[in-house]
């Protein structure tokens, strides 16, 4: 199907699909907005992509199949508690047996935990959660 325009008409609406364009960049029709100032659907569609890895860096949630509920840490150390009573540690997203508990994390404030095979009870929370986005 082709339709032709005035040149002087900057959008475009397609008889068969309804959809508006512009006809100077090819976007989304955007009145009042400069070309170069309308962000692209791939630019758009990259910045989703990267806003939403950066949630689920931040954001965890309950491993317990019959919960799965989310949650985000604000302070405190980094054994969480579910509103559906899970124990779940921030640091690698996995249930931790209540008689395992406190046992599960490394109390030792200068350890890299690599020797010792634990997660960290406390952590810099921007630093580590910074670490994740970037990741």
């Amino acid at each position: 199907f082709i339709a032709f325009a005035e040149k002087a008409v900057k959008t475009f609406h397609c008889p068969q699909c309804s959809f508006k364009s512009c006809r100077e960049c090819g976007e989304e029709a955007h009145p009042g907005i400069k070309c170069d100032e309308v962000e692209s659907k791939t630019e758009t569609d990259g910045r989703k992509n990267v806003e939403e890895a950066m949630t689920q860096a931040l954001v965890r949630t309950c491993p317990r199949p019959f919960c799965r509920k989310k949650f985000l840490k604000t302070d405190g150390c980094n054994k969480m508690t579910c509103a559906c009573g899970a124990y779940v540690c921030y640091v690698c997203r996995q249930e931790i047996p209540k008689n395992v508990a406190y046992a599960h994390f490394c109390q030792t404030p200068h350890c890299n935990h690599k020797s010792c095979g634990k997660c960290a009870l406390y952590a810099d929370l921007e630093k580590e959660d910074e670490k994740r986005v970037k990741e």
